[in-house]
């Protein structure tokens, strides 16, 4: 019967191999059998009582994930004349935010009992500087800099250190939060029920130490710098989270066997203390990473002549290897041993064995050499050009930074689709675990992240320039300048995958699902290999597909060339403008170091990546103008003074105007591969059928409210890659991360504003996008 309630205790299996259960009484759990932890969470940390009249969406609730947020800044400045050599200025800011950090839909009021699915997050930023400058003579300046930056991310949950486990009787778990509670299944069984508890816990601050000395030196024509810089980052992680335990009920612990769909109610699984997952972290280890880079660096501003300045320059980063302060570190070796995988190569290595202090080499060839020169033609023309390479922070762009597997544990228990994984009144089940675990074997299964020897090499930016700058009359300047940029070793975390399966082997089909034993013609990996064929076939079997990382995947480069024209007209008889336009292209393999832009396909041919960026913008103009009107006291006509003066004296039009390219677009092909190719966080893109237009012929305006209008793209050129009958498929598909040649409309932003000495400005914006 539909929505019955049946009793995971009651559970038996009969002759046919089946099992059967029994359903409560009048579909209802008697008091008796209702766990005392579950009676208590609804006692001490209650959850609202339903107040419409329906079985779904029977409460008002708050969708929003943060309904509560504050921001405070503050900051403040410090300039003291010592005497007429020494001058101290300090500077300090800061800034919080403060709010409640929802799971997604909660119950209202907010942030409820302790059963709420709020964390308490506060993000306290500080920023200090501090600098000492000492005029040692007429030719000497020395200044010397301290700096401090500490993002403090406290992101906990609001019964944080409140003993709530102890509380409502669950034993087993750390005394860190409130359990965190999710329910599964479809929403008639109690699917869409919200969560309750939620398990983060932990203060992670992270920032850097800066310190600096810099000599300035006058010596004839020269004007030398010198000095040196020490930057030492840290990152503090407390992995206190889920601790207490996270919980899954679903409804097939109180459903029929034989008839899942209809029958059970995660609701009920939960009264009866009868989770399908469970899941605990087991925390001994709070990680404290390190780096520390110091660097040396020259500058000369050599006036060679009256008409010629040349600028030079050479700065030597030296890159420590990241360290964690206690030397608790853990990491992938690919050519180690593995004696869970019968010796073959790839395995869990401890930075104690191995007797380092980190997996990476200190870095002593980073070198960035900078040139630069003005030239002044005659009294209205300049000639500038420079080159430099500069290279990026040894800093970490997201949440984590340690490798410490091995050194805390879990002890998880994987989903069940019939019984209990155990009930909770009977406390969370312990494991027999010793920490640190050195079992090369330990990640097995499951991921593992690489730290290369070398992956200390920063990314760097080559820039270089050429223009020239011309005076023409009525105070007006024209630039036209060369721009250009390439990028290398920049960070592209959809290439970090090194346990993809070679695309080579899509051509086998539907064999890559088989399990290999079903394939004696393809070798095993290693003699006790068990699994599918495409697990068979990766670099490293022995690792989830997908499941090996490179921590610092260094492997993305761009490349931005462009002509750019600037005219200024200084506000002079009541005008002035900036007019800029640029024509210019931008090659990527990535476009962000937080944002890849499209998915990945091939990590072995990285070189498939590379297309026009995503925000590659071919052609920009940019205007920017201010006119005052000549009416009026001081103006050409009505400036006698009088009403006319009033009404019609002291305006002011002003504008900014924006033309750009469209926005580029992609196909993808919808095809999901991360069950055989593992290609993370990506899927395929569509394939360009050779010979066939990629553009239809349109014609007249195209109505984007209404739909209707010309076509643009030509669905005949496109394609998804060959799939076998049952969706593998059998080749990458051939079109580019981006086109180049195909855009959306053209973006156009318009801003005007008018004013008067006797009246509020007023602002009117336009924005479209047009074809």
């Amino acid at each position: 019967m539909f929505g019955t309630i049946y009793d995971p205790r009651s559970t038996h299996q009969t002759a046919d191999g089946s099992f059967v259960r029994t359903p409560f009484p009048g579909n209802k759990i008697p008091a008796s059998d209702i766990s005392k932890v579950s009676a208590a969470i609804l006692s001490l940390a209650p959850i609202p009582n339903p107040t419409l009249g329906t079985f779904l969406r029977n409460y008002p609730g708050i969708g929003t994930t943060q309904p509560i947020f504050k921001l405070n800044t503050f900051g403040g400045k410090l300039d003291q004349v010592i005497n007429d050599k020494h001058r101290l200025a300090v500077f300090i800011n800061s800034n919080e935010r403060d709010r409640f950090n929802g799971a997604g839909r909660s119950y209202a009021p907010v942030p409820g009992s302790a059963s709420g699915p709020y964390a308490h997050q506060v993000i306290h930023g500080t920023l200090v500087r501090s600098s000492e400058d000492w005029v040692i003579s007429a030719h000497l300046l020395n200044h010397f800099a301290f700096g401090y930056n500490r993002l403090n991310n406290s992101n906990s949950s609001l019964t944080l250190d409140q003993d709530w486990p102890s509380k409502i009787g669950l034993t087993g778990v750390a005394q860190t939060t409130f359990p965190q509670l999710a329910f599964t299944g479809t929403p008639v069984q109690g699917g869409s029920l919200i969560q309750l508890g939620r398990s983060n816990a932990g203060v992670e601050p992270n920032g850097s130490y800066i310190f600096q000395n810099d000599t300035t030196w006058l010596r004839g024509s020269h004007n030398f710098r010198f000095g040196t810089e020490v930057r030492k980052y840290f990152y503090d992680e407390d992995p206190r989270g889920s601790t207490s335990g996270n919980f899954t009920f679903t409804s097939d612990q109180t459903a029929d066997p034989s008839n899942r769909p209809s029958t059970g109610f995660s609701f009920a699984s939960f009264l009866l203390g009868a989770p399908a997952r469970a899941a605990l972290n087991i925390t001994q280890t709070r990680p404290q990473s390190r780096f520390l880079a110091p660097s040396f660096y020259v500058t000369d501003d050599w006036k060679v002549s009256r008409k010629l300045t040349l600028n030079l320059g050479l700065r030597w980063d030296i890159v420590g290897g990241l360290y964690e302060a206690q030397h608790r570190s853990s990491g992938f070796s690919p050519t180690t041993p593995n004696p869970g995988a019968d010796g073959f190569p790839g395995a869990l290595v401890f930075l104690s064995d191995l007797h380092r202090d980190s997996f990476q080499d200190t870095n002593w060839k980073q070198f960035g050499p900078r040139f630069g020169f003005a030239y002044q033609v005659n009294s209205r023309v300049v000639v500038r050009g420079g080159y430099g390479i500069n290279y990026s922070a040894p800093i970490s762009n997201g949440f984590g930074l340690s490798s410490i597997d091995g050194y805390n544990g879990n002890n998880n228990f994987a989903q069940s689709r019939r019984d209990p994984v155990f009930y909770w009144d009977s406390g969370y089940p312990s494991r027999n675990l010793t920490l640190p675990n050195t079992d090369p074997a330990l990640d097995n299964g499951s991921s593992i992240l690489y730290i290369p020897g070398n992956s200390n090499r920063q990314p760097y930016a080559q820039n270089y320039t050429f223009g020239i700058q011309w005076l023409l009359p009525k105070d007006t300047v024209l630039e036209t300048s060369y721009v250009g940029n390439k990028g290398t070793r920049l960070s592209q975390q959809n290439l970090n995958n090194m346990n993809q399966l070679n695309p080579k082997y899509l051509s086998l089909g539907d064999t890559l699902l088989d399990d290999i034993s079903d394939h004696p013609e393809i070798p095993l990996p290693y003699k006790s290999f068990s699994g599918s064929v495409a697990q068979a076939l990766l670099p490293y079997p022995q690792y989830a597909g997908g499941g090996v990382f490179s921590q610092f995947p260094y492997f993305g480069t761009s490349h931005y060339d462009a002509l750019q024209v600037v005219v200024k007209h200084s506000f002079k008889h009541d005008l002035g403008f900036l007019v800029s336009y640029a024509w210019q292209k931008t090659m990527s393999t990535n476009d962000s170091e937080l944002y890849y832009g499209n998915g990945s396909q091939d990590v072995y041919n990285r070189k498939l990546e590379r297309s026009v960026a995503q925000f590659d913008k071919p052609q920009s103009l940019k205007l920017t103008w201010i006119y005052s009107l000549p009416f009026g006291k001081s103006k050409r006509w009505l400036n006698q003074g009088g009403i006319a003066n009033q009404v019609l004296g002291g305006w002011t039009l002003t504008g900014i105007q924006n033309y750009q390219s469209g926005n580029v677009l992609w196909i993808n092909a919808g095809i999901d591969t991360s069950g055989y190719l593992f290609n993370v966080n990506s899927g395929l893109r569509g394939n360009v059928l050779s010979g066939t237009p990629l553009r239809v012929a349109s014609s007249g305006p195209f109505d984007y409210a209404g739909g209707t209008g010309q076509g643009y793209l030509n669905p005949a050129a496109f394609a998804p890659p060959p799939t076998t009958p049952n969706g593998v498929a059998l080749s990458l598909g051939n079109s580019p991360r981006f086109f180049s040649n195909l855009r959306g409309p053209e973006i156009r932003r318009r801003i005007s504003g008018y004013s008067s000495g006797f009246r509020s400005p007023s602002l009117r914006s336009r924005s479209s996008a047009a074809t």
